[in-house]
């Protein structure tokens, strides 16, 4: 069996493997010691990309106006991790979005997907619209190294990045300012400063931000994804009836399978009233 076939009948548009080895450079030592306390003797991660994309405008970043992608992701790696243990033995641990492999790094080498200026993967034809899964294994597969790909480097998502967040490291590698994008922003709990608040009443998105994404030549005429998790019963916005009878806990419990729960209500509420505070008509 091939080692990527799991991965893509588990729904991934593309798959690839890199050493860990490769990785240790990027990671810290106590990101080290835990990628081995997941799984002694790792030696091998493979990954999966997810694609998520569906048409149609709102005012949720589209990565969460389906299920919780780290619930999806992790279902579908676990069925693929079962059936590589059943052929190859070993150990396959899911890991998604938390974890302490530097995954974006991981997709690039791996060859699964193209490296974009903006910091994330490419993954024709879903565009950047995928999503990250990673299986570390203690096995070792006698592939040739993939060859890491690039966008086209037009430099078009740093020019549109609302608030400056992209940039270039030494080593040519994407950076993202997580306290300057606006992703980041929306999703961060108490008080925001006064240029924050204002970037966010100008934002057209309560939570997320995928301006960087909307403007790649790579992004145009992405496909639908097939996969019932990030096509189904869809949010594609949040009002004010949804969010302000609300208390942290019903909202919690209302929204509990979706990925902008995870910091509560507050967040939401105040992004909401900073939209509704700049369409108030001046006095």
């Amino acid at each position: 069996m091939d080692p990527f076939m799991p991965l893509l009948q588990s729904g991934a548009a593309a798959a690839g493997c890199v050493a860990l080895q490769r990785l240790v450079p990027f990671m810290t030592a106590e990101k080290q010691a835990k990628a081995l306390s997941l799984c002694p003797g790792a030696r091998t991660v493979l990954v999966g990309l997810y694609p998520y994309y569906v048409p149609g405008a709102g005012n949720l970043a589209r990565y969460a106006r389906g299920e919780d992608y780290h619930a999806a992701l992790a279902r579908r790696l676990l069925g693929a991790a079962n059936a590589l243990r059943a052929q190859y033995g070993g150990s396959f641990v899911p890991l998604v979005d938390i974890s302490p492999l530097p995954e974006v790094r991981a997709a690039y080498l791996s060859g699964a997907g193209i490296l974009g200026d903006n910091g994330l993967i490419f993954a024709p034809p879903f565009g950047p619209y995928v999503l990250i899964g990673c299986l570390l294994s203690d096995r070792s597969f006698d592939r040739s190294e993939a060859q890491p790909r690039r966008c086209l480097r037009c430099g078009a998502c740093q020019k549109i990045c609302p608030a400056g967040a992209l940039s270039l490291g030494n080593d040519g590698f994407p950076q993202v300012d997580a306290d300057r994008c606006l992703s980041q922003v929306t999703q961060r709990r108490g008080k925001l400063s006064s240029s924050e608040q204002a970037a966010l009443a100008r934002h057209p998105l309560i939570w997320g931000c995928d301006r960087c994404m909307e403007c790649c030549p790579l992004s145009r005429g992405a496909q639908t994804t097939p996969l019932p998790e990030f096509a189904d019963h869809l949010i594609f916005n949040l009002n004010e009836d949804d969010l302000l009878p609300l208390s942290d806990r019903a909202f919690r419990k209302k929204y509990a399978n979706r990925a902008f729960s995870f910091r509560g209500a507050q967040p939401l509420k105040r992004n909401l009233s900073l939209v509704f505070k700049k369409q108030e008509p001046p006095e």
